[in-house]
């Protein structure tokens, strides 16, 4: 759902012009600490969260790789006990 592919939209429109501007540029994902973990009973949302933290970390390499002046980072707040 909006976990992971509303990432995935969101990078699919700003790299391009991001990479296009030519100036450095930051992206910086939300993922949880459901992305660094995995529990029971809430396994598609794990599997959601991971996405994002992998997705981040691969487009980092790959901008390094390409030398391009676009940095990605990857937030995972903590777990809320929301009652």
């Amino acid at each position: 759902g909006v976990n992971l592919w509303g990432v995935i939209y969101g990078v699919h429109y700003f790299v391009p012009l991001m990479l296009q501007h030519g100036e450095a540029s930051h992206i910086v994902n939300t993922a949880s600490m459901a992305g660094l973990t995995s529990g029971g009973n809430m396994a598609p949302y794990h599997v959601s969260k991971h996405g994002v933290v992998t997705l981040s970390e691969g487009l980092f390499h790959e901008f390094r790789q390409m030398g391009a002046h676009v940095n990605v980072s990857v937030l995972c707040p903590g777990w809320v006990d929301t009652k």
